[in-house]
């Protein structure tokens, strides 16, 4: 019995809390990757602890081994999700990896794993996503700050050691500038960045590119997902080398 049929088990038979909860996530399957517990604590009213032990009495170690389960169940059946929905993920993914050299993708995970804080340099527009992001990576242990890029070079001056990585991300407007950059090297930090297009030169120690359509850019909440799918594979890459010997990190 995989993990979607035995919550569709204890929505019949489990505790009111239990058919609370999993009814919650069934509903909401579609938007898997970005379930936290605090989130189905506040739709459900249960406690997070709750939400915890909920997932520690089917067999997980806790909510993120759970998760991670939901999800790799739910690609390996996505006619689970609605057809649309599995679709739209399916190419966002594949266009990722297309878009990149595999190395640049490993690497980029290999010191999101290794580093001890990860600072996010975000546009504005951008807080909403992080926010969930910041949420999932903290279940497993990982520092994860929020910087926006007006304030990112005064609060990262006295912050940043070389255990440390700064993650650029890209906006409408705002873009990191080559201060920035000079202050991330001069700390000896990784600065990892994502890009929305391959033009110009990169400052980054390593960049990836999001997909992009053959006659434009794709929109703004195209990017948003692209950024979620790569943030969730780091998540994943994290949580599989969680028992494993720490690397040293590493520019």
């Amino acid at each position: 019995m995989n993990i979607i049929e035995q919550l569709q088990l204890l929505v019949k038979t489990g505790s009111h809390a239990e058919q609370t909860i999993s009814r919650y996530i069934l509903a909401t399957l579609s938007g898997a990757e970005k379930l936290t517990s605090t989130a189905i604590s506040k739709k459900t009213q249960t406690s997070q602890p709750s939400i915890v032990r909920f997932a520690q009495s089917l067999g997980y170690t806790g909510f993120t081994s759970f998760k991670y389960d939901l999800i790799k169940c739910l690609r390996s059946e996505p006619e689970t999700l609605l057809p649309a929905q599995a679709t739209k993920n399916n190419v966002i993914l594949s266009e990722f990896i297309n878009n990149n050299n595999p190395a640049a993708l490993n690497t980029f995970f290999e010191i999101i794993n290794s580093s001890r804080n990860l600072y996010f340099c975000h546009p504005r527009e951008l807080s909403s996503l992080l926010s969930n992001i910041i949420q999932d990576y903290s279940d497993i242990g990982k520092v994860c700050i929020p910087v926006e890029y007006q304030n990112a070079h005064s609060l990262l001056t006295n912050a940043l050691t070389d255990c440390d990585s700064v993650i650029l991300l890209p906006g409408l407007k705002d873009e990191p500038d080559n201060q920035l950059i000079t202050l991330i090297r001069e700390h000896e930090a990784a600065s990892l960045a994502v890009a929305c297009h391959q033009s110009g030169a990169s400052l980054a120690d390593v960049t990836l590119y999001t997909p992009q359509s053959s006659a434009s850019p794709l929109s703004f909440a195209a990017l948003k997902m692209s950024l979620h799918t790569l943030f969730f594979h780091a998540l994943q890459y994290c949580y599989l080398n969680m028992n494993n010997e720490k690397t040293p990190h590493k520019r």
